[in-house]
This record gives C-alpha cells, structure tokens and sequence, in this order.
C-alpha cells in the first residue's frame, strides 16, 4: 500500500520532536515566577516588619526618657509613633498591601506591672496586618487561616525600663529624711532632725 503525501506529512509531524522544549519552557518559566513572587512578598514583609520594629523600640525609647510627669513621657511615646507612622512611613507603605494599627488606635502605649508593685516595665505594641501574604498557591490553597480576609496579622512590640519623672523625684527627695528614720530610729533621735534636713535635687534621683 502506497502512502500519499498527505499521510506521509502526518507520520512526520508524529515523529517531531520540534517543539517540546517550548513546553519545558513555559513550565520552567511560570514555577519561576511563582517562586519569585512568593519570595519578594516574603522578603518584603520582613522588611516591613523590621521597620515598623524600629518604630516601636524608637517610640518606646521615647517613653522611657525622663520628663516632668508620667503622662508627659506617654504622650511623647504617642506623638513619636504618629510621627514616624504617618510622614515617615506612610508614604512608602501601600495601603493595599500592609495596615498599621486597628480601629481607630493605630498602637498601644502601655505599662506593664510584673511584680504587682510600681510600674517596671513600659513599651509600645503596633499591630500590623500584612496583605501582600494573601495569595493562593495552585494545589496548596490560599494563605488565610480563614475566610474573614483580615489577612496574617501579627504585633510589633518594644518594652523597656521607665526613668523617674521630676515629680517622683522631688517627690522622692522630699521624703528622704522621713524614710531614713523608717531605715534607722536613730535618726530620728538627732536635734531637729526634720527641720534641719535640706533637700538638694542634683539631675538625678
């Protein structure tokens, strides 16, 4: 049986081979992008998060510093983190991408009393919501824990040890002489002792 020119063109292009490298391609080409994508939303969010760390510690750093009463120290605290949160950060943030803070309180100026006595530790937390993590993977599902679409959140927090404001240490001061009789009677013995006693309040307690 004699083949025509018709079949004998189908039986060649059945045997090619031309061609199948541009689908090991195209394979090769879309799981590299997918890589790639999922390792810059990774890296940057990182980032993201070391930087929003940086504002917390800063901010808490500013709690921290010495100042006329405790609450002047928390509004520092506060101002500092608008402050970076807002011109410094803000602009080169996507809102699409990343949130910072929840509702209306963008962070969360607080003390922290471990031992039940005065207030030993204060500090700032940031919550951050990161919406670049929100992506499905072909055969593996989507990121989200659930349907809610709040996205990976997590909080950024910083503590540190609170100086003594002026008031507590004038306040400190005025009182040293009764405390050390409460140390040691004995003082109490002394002629005028009470009278006598002179506060002197040098930059420190």
């Amino acid at each position: 049986m004699k083949l025509t020119s018709t079949q004998i063109k189908n039986f060649k292009a059945l045997e090619s081979n031309q061609g199948l490298i541009s689908i090991d391609f195209l394979f090769g080409f879309l799981l590299s992008f997918a890589f790639l994508m999922v390792f810059f939303a990774l890296a940057y969010s990182l980032t993201i998060v070391e930087v929003v760390q940086y504002i917390a510690f800063a901010s808490s750093r500013t709690y921290m510093s010495a100042d006329v009463s405790a609450a002047a120290q928390k509004t520092n605290a506060q101002a500092k983190a608008t402050n970076l949160l807002g011109a410094k950060f803000g602009g080169y943030v996507s809102q699409n991408w990343f949130h910072v803070g929840s509702g209306t309180d963008p962070i969360k100026v607080q003390a922290v009393d471990p031992s039940g006595g005065t207030e030993f530790f204060i500090g700032v937390q940031i919550p951050l919501t990161i919406h670049l993590l929100d992506f499905r993977i072909p055969f593996f599902g989507s990121t989200k824990a659930t349907n809610s679409g709040e996205g990976f959140q997590t909080v950024i927090s910083s503590y540190l040890i609170r100086e003594p404001t002026e008031q507590e240490c004038l306040s400190f001061n005025a009182n040293r002489a009764t405390l050390l009789i409460n140390i040691n009677p004995l003082y109490g013995t002394l002629p005028n002792f009470l009278g006598a006693y002179a506060r002197i309040t040098d930059n420190g307690c």
